[in-house]
Parts: structure tokens; sequence; C-alpha cells
């Protein structure tokens, strides 16, 4: 590979390198912008009552806002970011918990206890009868 070769491989790699790094930046900027909207989103919903705080999609779609934040979060980490994770590992975590119990309130351990037993019924029919 004659010099000429080399730092014309370089430029190339170097161009491909920074706009790479510039796309990924932009992707986890956005990502932290996308998971704010769905927090605020969510609260206002409830706010003027288009959705019920007690329904499970309000704690998902905030549990998927939150790990949108943190990821955006990820970009240049720095000390001062050790706030906003804190709080979005909490929103998410409190989130999650909110709709496990709302889906269980609606239901949601008849249909583990009826797929159980349609599961159980299945394995215990024997092949040899």
């Amino acid at each position: 590979m004659t010099s000429v070769t080399a730092i014309a491989t370089l430029r190339v790699l170097s161009v491909f390198t920074n706009t790479t790094g510039r796309l990924m930046e932009t992707i986890l900027s956005l990502s932290g912008i996308l998971g704010a909207v769905c927090c605020v989103a969510m609260y206002a919903a409830v706010s003027v009552g288009k959705i019920s705080a007690e329904r499970p999609a309000f704690f998902i779609v905030n549990a998927v806002g939150a790990v949108l934040v943190l990821v955006g979060a990820s970009q240049e980490f720095d000390l001062g970011d050790a706030g906003t994770i804190g709080q979005e590992l909490i929103w998410a975590a409190i989130s999650l918990a909110g709709a496990a119990r709302a889906w269980l309130r609606q239901g949601g351990s008849e249909k583990i206890r009826a797929w159980r037993e349609q599961m159980a019924a299945s394995v215990s029919v024997s092949p040899l009868g």
C-alpha cells in the first residue's frame, strides 16, 4: 500500500467515523426528546381526562419515556446527568410497578390462571395414550 493510498483510506475512514458519530449523537438526542414527549403527553392526557391513570397503557408509555430519556442522557455523560439518570430509573420502576398493578386490577391474574390451566391441559395429554 502506497502512502497516497494509506492517506486516502484514512480520510475515508475519518469521514465515515465523523458521519456515524454525528448520526449516533442525533439519534441519542432525539430519543431523549421523544422520551420527554411520552412522559409529558401522558401527564397531559390524564390531566385533561383523555386517559385514566388506572390503565396499564399510562404506566407503560411513562416507562418507555423514562427509558428513552435515559438513552438520551447517556450521550456525553457527566456528573450533572446523575440526577437525571436517578430520576428516570425511579420513574421507570414506579411506572412498571403501576402497570403491573393496573393490569392485575383489570383481570390479569385470571388471564394468567386460565393460561396456566390451558398449558397444563395440553401437557397432560400423553402421546402414548
